[in-house]
């Protein structure tokens, strides 16, 4: 039977902030929760970098990682990693992080006389290598043929790199007076275009345009064609996916810099210009190029477990342990029921002031919340939903830590295969504010989507703790929660009422494997004349 909610839980309202959520627009996706230094940078991007690996399918998987070290002067000296994901762990993560913890043990076992001191982020072509070095390319394929369905996706989201190969093409091409067939508006911002890429050169003073952009150009034609076909494991695909990927890598390297900011600025608009956009978001080659060459700079964070002195001794010296958490709200199902007094008495409770007028949007609401659940209303507005709401996975980790303090000491970090929701931040600053502990992620994109409020005496956590002092946080953290989740309701009833509501896009908010659709809603489609 599905658990109803009361409406007065943090699942109920966030339920309901879900449906007039003022931050769901694409100028709030990237605002940060942390500083990195907050944390150990290096344990911090090895954490980030192992959740991001772990993620194979194309959508509706997130993953979160932990770790927790054995205090001074215990017999237990294992590292112990604590995985989880929005669902139950997947058997083919777990199977890839153990391949990939045995292909760095491999590594760090090299015998000395035959290791060489190499540039992990340096791109090694295979017919050249070592033994040694070939170490480091099997790792790196096997990287890239578990993440490549997600890489693809990445790759072709809203048609981005159709947008950064044709006007590539464009630059490279003809001069912006010799093309007929585009309006003036075009050609003058293609001039412009081709104009500014003169001043960029790569390190050695030689221009990029010459010496790199043909490369770039046919990189991306290529990884368009055979990127998706890269976790098929044909050898010779992915050595060349492999290189191609390097080397849009570095062209992201080479125009990553403040003297070059003028450049993308008019590459971006260039794009803009020739597109027919239902996309939300506008151009942005540089963010584009980050994100589809991003499995570079993890392979090299990953990488470094085996070569970092540090990093080595805390994985190899002493062993390790993996537990993948279950996430047992991901399978119950529970319901939601919503008329206009519920929708009045949490607004009341949140300090919101309704006037008389706010009856027909408070009946507008809860016919859009009920679109945003592809489900009807009775012909008294009233809404009943169930659906089954996870506890996401940073939580998941973060709830199992603190059953382990202070038997474990717990790095104050959680990695992320991707930025928290903005119910995840929100649970994380209740969690530090009652229990005082400084845990972190890398940052929220500050939308939301299905969530479910995590509990530190859930029936899996209940073993070997102080259930009363546990019980006493709980509530605690359980009350801030709603606190701040009651501020939100009321800054987005006043834009709701003030505008229309912003659609949501994000792929933390994939409910099901078919709840994306990326490719379908939002495609960038290039302006033929």
């Amino acid at each position: 039977m599905p658990v109803n909610q009361d409406p007065a839980s943090p699942n109920f309202l966030a339920f309901l902030s879900y449906g007039l959520d003022e931050a769901n627009e694409p100028g709030r996706r990237n605002n940060s929760e942390s500083s990195v230094a907050k944390a150990d940078k290096l344990q911090a991007r090895t954490l980030d970098s192992l959740a991001y690996i772990l993620v194979g399918r194309e959508s509706s998987q997130v993953v979160a990682v932990g770790a927790l070290l054995p205090p001074d002067g215990s017999s237990d000296t294992a590292i112990n990693l604590l995985v989880s994901e929005n669902n139950n762990v997947l058997d083919p993560t777990s199977s890839h992080l153990n391949h990939v913890l045995e292909l760095l043990r491999v590594i760090h076992d090299y015998p000395p006389t035959m290791a060489e001191d190499i540039r992990i982020s340096t791109f090694e072509p295979k017919e050249e290598a070592t033994d040694y070095v070939q170490q480091f390319i099997t790792l790196e394929t096997a990287l890239i043929k578990y993440c490549a369905p997600k890489l693809a996706k990445r790759y072709r989201k809203d048609s981005r790199n159709t947008n950064f190969m044709e006007s590539l093409a464009d630059l490279s091409g003809l001069p912006a007076h010799e093309r007929d067939d585009l309006t003036q508006t075009q050609r003058d911002l293609l001039k412009t275009f081709q104009a500014t890429v003169q001043k960029v050169t790569r390190s050695n003073g030689r221009p990029w345009l010459e010496d790199d952009a043909g490369a770039s150009l046919s990189a991306a034609r290529y990884l368009d064609e055979h990127l998706l076909s890269a976790s098929k494991g044909d050898a010779g695909v992915l050595e060349d996916v492999r290189s191609a990927l390097h080397s849009l890598h570095h062209t992201k390297k080479v125009l990553d810099q403040p003297k070059h900011r003028e450049f993308f600025i008019d590459w971006n608009a260039y794009i803009d210009s020739r597109l027919e956009r239902s996309s939300r978001k506008p151009p942005d080659v540089l963010r584009w190029l980050s994100k589809a060459t991003a499995i570079c700079e993890h392979y090299a964070n990953v990488a470094r477990i085996a070569t970092t002195p540090r990093l080595a001794s805390a994985f190899f010296s002493d062993g390790f342990k993996i537990k993948y958490l279950p996430n047992t709200m991901a399978s119950r199902q529970v319901s939601f029921f919503v008329d206009r007094s519920i929708v009045r008495q949490v607004l009341s409770s949140a300090g919101v002031s309704l006037e008389h007028e706010d009856a027909q949007r408070i009946d507008d609401f809860i016919v859009r919340l009920a679109n945003s659940h592809n489900t009807d209303i009775t012909g008294d507005h009233q809404l009943a939903v169930t659906t089954n709401i996870p506890v996401h996975c940073e939580c998941n980790v973060l709830k199992a830590i603190h059953a382990k303090i202070p038997s474990k000491l717990a790095i104050p970090y959680i990695g992320v295969s991707k930025l928290s929701c903005a119910f995840c931040a929100i649970y994380f600053d209740a969690y530090r504010k009652v229990t005082g502990k400084r845990v972190y992620t890398r940052g929220t994109h500050d939308q939301t989507t299905d969530w479910a409020c995590a509990s530190l005496v859930e029936d899996d956590s209940r073993s070997g703790i102080d259930l009363k002092k546990f019980l006493e946080t709980d509530t605690s953290i359980r009350a801030c929660v709603c606190e701040k989740l009651r501020e939100k309701i009321a800054r987005g009833w006043d834009v709701y009422v003030t505008s229309p509501r912003n659609s949501q896009s994000t792929d933390a908010s994939e409910r099901s494997p078919e709840g994306s659709g990326d490719d379908e809603k939002a495609k960038d489609r290039w302006r033929k004349k």
